[in-house]
């Protein structure tokens, strides 16, 4: 493949969220300087390293975004490793869009021209039109995205002082900070239903333990089909392929976005995506 431009390189190693944050900065600054973009996730924790496959494409079909060629490694056989990365990697290969100190746009402006215009895949498209079809039947929601997977250490990052005055501590088992986490979903949701007492609580969350109590208390619909025996995170489990745990991500976050009221906690990327396509006066931030 002749090289008649320079590249841009996205290769961050990390959740759905992280990597879509580089891929949206590298995709800004390649535009910017009229420059292509290859977008690298063949070494992401989603993947199994002994046969990557380069999971973008997994999800996403998109030649370009708005005038911007996108390339993946295998565009380029066996040069890429040694003639391409190597050559056009730099500072912004991993870096997130969050630490891009922006001149003239914002972030959540490029971020909202990015993601709008990537091409979920036929599969997930369909994945999505099936689960309005089959399970919400034109029901009302609000939307409850809870990520516990790296448990306490993952809880308390930032929110040291406010959960200490809500009585959580690091000493407690996990299911009972997780019950406190609840707690607060749970007072929100309730004045939700003094408005409308047929709203369908749609669940995102990596943590078993928490939709099962939501389950118990509320008329809910689960978005994921199996939780990770290990507890961590979703894209960290090593129990699922990567292309279904890629996949699923996709289809979750995707179905975030459609739904008017959204309970959130503010320490996960992966919930920032949909939230830019939802008003402002339908989030809540819980912690």
């Amino acid at each position: 493949m002749g090289i008649d431009k320079p590249f841009l390189i996205a290769n961050r190693n990390c959740g759905l969220g992280d990597i879509l944050g580089n891929a949206a900065l590298c995709w800004y600054l390649a535009k910017k300087s009229n420059s292509n973009l290859i977008i690298d996730w063949q070494k992401t924790v989603y993947n199994n390293y002994k046969t990557p496959v380069n999971l973008f494409s997994a999800i996403f079909n998109n030649e370009s975004i708005d005038e911007v060629e996108v390339f993946e490694p295998c565009n380029f056989n066996n040069d890429y490793g040694i003639q391409i990365k190597n050559k056009f990697s730099n500072q912004y290969s991993k870096m997130m869009l969050k630490d891009y100190k922006f001149n003239e746009l914002g972030q959540d402006f490029i971020a909202y021209n990015f993601f709008k215009k990537l091409n979920l895949n036929k599969s997930i498209k369909n994945s999505i039109k099936k689960f309005y079809k089959n399970k919400l039947k034109g029901r009302e929601t609000v939307s409850v995205h809870f990520r516990y997977g790296d448990h306490d250490e993952f809880l308390f990052r930032g929110n040291r002082k406010k959960f200490a005055s809500l009585g959580f501590s690091k000493g407690e088992s996990k299911e009972n900070n997780i019950l406190n986490c609840f707690k607060l979903y749970k007072k929100k949701i309730d004045e939700l239903l003094l408005f409308n007492s047929n709203l369908l609580v749609m669940i995102f969350t990596d943590c078993q333990y928490f939709a099962k109590l939501l389950s118990e208390e509320y008329d809910c619909i689960d978005t994921l089909n199996s939780y990770p025996d290990s507890n961590q995170a979703l894209h960290l489990a090593k129990e699922n392929d990567p292309l279904k745990k890629i996949n699923e991500a996709a289809t979750c976050m995707f179905l975030m976005k459609n739904y008017s009221d959204f309970l959130i906690c503010n320490q996960s990327n992966f919930n920032y995506w949909p939230r830019l396509f939802i008003p402002k006066f339908n989030q809540t931030v819980l912690f």
